[in-house]
């Protein structure tokens, strides 16, 4: 018997022999597996469709799809889950063998058929769908890893952007005052880059440490006219080109200031 519940797999056999079918079926549920039962290709194809069974016992001689025939539509329709393919062949058909092994099968059973060498191949289908299972598993995580890798340096470069464009026309004005002979003006404008390059810096350094330590907040006490400057003074241009005036009432509380200038910042 299976070690642990979870270890009971469900198991198709297949073969138009009623005898051998009912030898076959006895010995899977001795060792506490389900056994579903065809008498031809085309049930068998029918109930692994619909069961999804995680072993296909099966005869290589029947009527409708023959077993190798079987084995390949099993393997051409398999994506993410995978079956152990055992086939039951003459004693000493090499060629019935290689052949099945093209097909993609897994292994084979010589009839007629000994309830003892079906158990250890079900014990081998056991650890290989076992394996193939995880390794599942591991691939939707690894693709739920890089969607939410993907969807967070999407949100870095939209947060970003704004404060860089601020910089990068300041800088323009700047050298255009200066060659115009206005120092002064471009003097204050790098003052607004400076400020607007240490809040970005910021940004980064906190987006970073946001992502290595899985999320973690700092709470302070902020004024929202204050943050509200500092982010209408990197929307600075923006602002201006369309007309827009931003109105703020104070209110004082406990928030993390670089989450919030973000949230302020994509708002606005």
């Amino acid at each position: 018997m299976p070690d642990d519940s979870r270890d009971a797999m469900t198991v198709l056999v297949a073969d138009d022999d009623a005898g051998s079918l009912l030898v076959a079926k006895a010995a899977v549920e001795k060792y506490g597996h389900q056994c579903i039962v065809a008498a031809d290709g085309e049930t068998a194809w029918q109930l692994f469709q619909e069961r999804r069974p995680q072993v296909v016992v099966s005869d290589l001689v029947m009527p409708g799809l023959n077993g190798f025939d079987l084995c390949r539509a099993i393997r051409a329709s398999e994506a993410s889950s995978y079956t152990y393919v055992v086939l039951l062949t003459s004693h000493g058909a090499q060629e019935d063998v290689l052949e099945g092994m093209r097909a993609g099968a897994d292994d084979y059973i010589s009839k007629p058929l000994d309830p003892f060498v079906l158990h250890t191949r079900l014990l081998a289908a056991r650890r290989v769908t076992a394996v193939h299972h995880a390794l599942a598993d591991a691939l939707d995580a690894a693709r739920g890893s890089n969607e939410r890798l993907a969807e967070f340096t999407g949100r870095v470069s939209h947060d970003l952007r704004n404060p860089l464009t601020s910089i990068l026309g300041y800088v323009e004005l700047g050298a255009t005052d200066a060659e115009s002979g206005h120092p002064e003006e471009a003097a204050e404008y790098l003052e607004i880059v400076g400020g607007s390059a240490r809040r970005m810096l910021s940004m980064v350094e906190e987006l970073l440490g946001y992502a290595s330590i899985g999320g973690s907040l700092s709470r302070e006490r902020l004024s929202l006219a204050n943050l509200v400057q500092k982010v209408t003074q990197d929307l600075r241009l923006g602002l201006e080109d369309a007309g827009a005036v931003v109105h703020c009432e104070d209110f004082v509380f406990h928030a993390d200031e670089n989450q919030l200038r973000v949230a302020l910042q994509n708002l606005i």
